[in-house]
């Protein structure tokens, strides 16, 4: 074999592998006079390079498989031909490990292909990787000086079992006195063809959800980058898109790209089968945000029972508006006060304005319930406030001597009746840490 055959071939096939491996073998009496011990390289085995021609060629009609879509544990094989187009024989080799780590070489049919005739390479592999995208590959080494590595690719979406969408929480957004406040969110799957509602589950009163199927044109319109508004009431004007929620996973520059012209060829996982949810807030919510846990109960049909849930929140409006006096924090939008971190036995205070509209009389306290059950609550009017509206002052303690606590992530709570007639119902979250 000529020198500048065989280091071409080497440098082919170092490059192709795109790492080498290194073994060191060492004498086991090894003394001052013993050379130094030079590493030996080793590479999968690969078949030999001819120096001068006829050459083999190696021509292949396709070396990516797409399988659309399937689901996590699924199992799949798809065989290449391999073809001879050259002048010699062609000789082919599978290496054990010359593959990403869900891709194996199933089978390989002739290992020395004659010309003009051809073989088949069939892949196999298993969805064991959650994630949005798969693709891995494997090698075939060829003793075509012009393809010394056939590389062969699997790829295709990871289907979702169940979508619920939105993802983070389904916001019914201000509720007015006058009506009740509505969203409508989806439930769907990629994979499964049919599957059933058995009940729906709300842990407050204030909240009733309904649903129906989607129908087909409806169900074609979703997928993981498009999220129509749906209208429950007539499918037939289900259009547009919402942005994404973000329900997909990070990917590779590399699957990105696979992934854009899949969907250019409308191979992105579509929804197969779904329902859309209708959740209801009623107006009698107290006065400022309001959240809740909805439990959806599914039948698979061929994988058993299923709950998912979803978080539903909302504010509403009122002729009461609580803000911060002083320094006290205070987060209105959330309806979150905090008595900060403090002492048990000199306690913690903090006092809210409230501003009333609306009411001719003198605002009330009616009941109160508070957690932890020491918390004191009181109500004093500011007399002194000139306007068209009341002022009063709302102060909320844990008095000295009060028990040590911890309530940061297991949040406390204040919930106040009233007696005004259009905001009888005051309710907040309480943070205080004391010890």
């Amino acid at each position: 074999m000529k020198f500048g055959a065989f280091l071409a071939a080497l440098l082919t096939g170092i490059f192709a592998l795109g790492g080498v491996v290194y073994i060191f073998r060492y004498s086991d009496y090894a003394t001052d006079e013993s050379p130094a011990p030079k590493p030996t390289l080793t590479l999968f085995d690969a078949p030999e390079i001819a120096p001068e021609g006829p050459y083999p060629a190696a021509e292949t009609e396709s070396t990516v498989h797409d399988f659309g879509v399937a689901e996590i544990g699924s199992k799949g094989e798809h065989t290449f031909v391999v073809r001879n187009t050259g002048e010699a024989p062609l000789e082919l080799v599978a290496n054990q490990g010359d593959s990403t780590c869900q891709c194996t070489v199933g089978t390989l049919g002739e290992a020395v292909v004659q010309p003009g005739e051809s073989t088949e390479v069939t892949l196999s592999w298993e969805i064991k990787s959650r994630g949005d995208y798969f693709e891995h590959s494997a090698n075939i080494r060829t003793n075509d000086p012009e393809r010394t590595i056939l590389k062969f690719f699997v790829r295709g979406h990871i289907g979702k079992t169940i979508v619920v969408k939105p993802r983070f929480g389904w916001t019914v957004g201000w509720v007015t006195d006058e009506q009740p406040a509505q969203v409508v969110g989806l439930v769907y799957s990629e994979v499964l063809d049919e599957f059933l509602i058995k009940e729906i589950q709300t842990n407050s009163d204030y909240v009733t959800a309904d649903f129906r199927k989607l129908d087909a044109t409806e169900l074609a319109q979703i997928n993981r980058s498009n999220f129509p508004a749906v209208n429950f009431d007539d499918p037939s004007q289900t259009t547009g898109s919402n942005a994404d929620d973000g329900d997909t996973d990070p990917q590779t520059d590399e699957q990105q790209s696979s992934t854009a012209e899949d969907s250019a060829d409308g191979k992105q996982p579509h929804a197969k089968s779904g329902y859309a949810i209708q959740v209801t807030v009623s107006p009698d919510i107290p006065v400022g945000r309001f959240a809740t846990e909805m439990a959806i109960t599914l039948d698979t049909l061929t994988r058993g029972e299923q709950t998912i849930s979803a978080a539903v929140s909302a504010n509403r409006t009122s002729p009461i508006q609580i803000l911060a006096f002083g320094d006290t924090k205070w987060n209105s939008d959330m309806m979150h006060l905090s008595l900060g971190r403090f002492s048990a036995s000199e306690g913690s205070a903090a006092t809210l304005s409230i501003f009333v509209k609306e009411f001719e009389g003198e605002l009330e306290l009616v009941e109160l319930e508070t957690d932890p059950e020491f918390i004191e609550v009181t109500l004093e009017k500011d007399e002194d406030f000139q306007g068209s509206t009341q002022r009063y002052l709302l102060k909320v303690a844990a008095p000295p001597g009060s028990p040590p606590v911890e309530r940061i992530v297991d949040v406390g709570m204040v919930r106040i009746k009233t007696n005004h007639p259009k905001a009888d119902s005051i309710e907040f979250s309480l943070v205080l840490y004391s010890s």
